[in-house]
């Protein structure tokens, strides 16, 4: 099954905060900043904002 790019970033984001709930900060990070990079992308600035800021939240841990 193929998936669309922004699927692919809705599955990233799910994937990113699930991570960073069990306490996976690393591969947290790594999924945020591949959802920031596919809402720059799709052209979609708001996605790409919640991204950065959930990134950035999780970087301060």
């Amino acid at each position: 099954m193929r998936v669309s790019a922004s699927g692919q970033w809705r599955l990233h984001l799910g994937d990113a905060e699930t991570s960073r709930a069990a306490g996976l900060y690393p591969e947290a990070l790594a999924l945020h900043k591949r959802t920031i990079e596919l809402a720059c992308k799709l052209g979609r600035p708001y996605d790409e904002k919640l991204a950065q800021e959930a990134s950035q939240a999780l970087a301060k841990r």
